[in-house]
């Protein structure tokens, strides 16, 4: 399996997360959630934008209108522009909640997909899996989650794999395409407790490609969940995405977070983008297809 490293965004994120891949601007977009900043990187000029956002972004999904994502952000999911700035809030959380929203991923109809955690230590189940339909309703999909990550579907979508990153666990699902629903919970991996699967995404061979936070590594599942880790120069990778011209690049981000100096002097380029070469591909996800053009 090849995995070479290509090229290195130094962007010193103290908690990258949410890569993701638009292929019709050649541009990879990801957020650095505590920082409550956006990165935009034009792959072929080289070229990285950031905006500043009023609240943590902890997922997003690109939209139908460029200048617009679909944020999922710490208190609740809007709809955000990035020129301006407004929101138009399809969700929030009840003030002084714990719980905050974390990865959120397109499904192949377009419906978005995210995730909570809370951030006051809980790990027992207190946090969720959502559902934003194309209508911009949102649903609770499940509950009962520890950290909520690494979302994840087949080619056929028939499958949909979800992460626990405070139980080292991933799991599958059965997936109905049509109507949105997930069924027939089961463990797919245990990984040790030293590393936490985070963010993920299918490549065109079935495989699941997961961060592992606190692995210091890529790692590479099988349908039957055969491991293959991959070492990248950080302590904490968080999320991958497959694009590029030929979708055959992996973005990874990276995390600062809680780290000592020490750590952080022995491995310089943490909290970078990093773009590795591979000889797989995969399909990008598409764009939230939710139709808010409104009056």
């Amino acid at each position: 399996m090849m995995f070479e490293l290509v090229d290195t965004i130094d962007v010193k994120n103290y908690l990258g997360e949410g890569v993701t891949w638009d292929s019709e601007t050649q541009t990879v977009w990801w957020t650095d959630i505590e920082e409550k900043q956006l990165f935009s990187y034009q792959l072929d000029q080289r070229k990285l934008t950031t905006f500043d956002t009023p609240y943590r972004v902890c997922g997003f999904a690109l939209t139908q209108q460029t200048d617009v994502m679909l944020a999922a952000f710490d208190c609740g999911i809007a709809l955000y522009h990035l020129v301006s700035g407004n929101t138009e809030w399809l969700f929030q959380f009840p003030e002084g909640a714990t719980v905050r929203f974390n990865e959120g991923r397109t499904d192949a109809k377009g419906r978005f997909w995210v995730g909570t955690m809370n951030e006051n230590g809980d790990k027992t189940g207190s946090s969720g899996l959502y559902r934003v339909d194309t209508d911009l309703s949102v649903t609770k999909m499940e509950a009962d989650v520890g950290i909520c990550n690494g979302l994840a579907w087949n080619a056929d979508a028939s499958r949909f794999y979800m992460a626990d990153s405070s139980k080292q666990i991933i799991y599958k699902y059965d997936f109905d395409i049509d109507g949105g629903d997930i069924s027939a919970k089961s463990t797919f991996v245990q990984l040790p407790a030293h590393t936490s699967p985070d963010g993920a995404m299918m490549d065109g061979e079935g495989y699941l490609w997961s961060a592992l936070w606190g692995g210091s590594c890529v790692a590479r599942f099988s349908p039957t969940g055969e491991q293959q880790n991959f070492a990248v120069p950080v302590e904490q990778p968080t999320c991958v995405a497959f694009g590029g011209e030929h979708n055959d690049l992996l973005f990874v981000t990276s995390a600062c977070y809680q780290l000592s100096d020490e750590a952080l002097t022995a491995a310089p380029k943490t909290g970078s983008l990093f773009i590795y070469r591979t000889n797989v591909s995969s399909t990008p996800r598409p764009r939230f297809s939710g139709d808010f053009n409104h009056g």
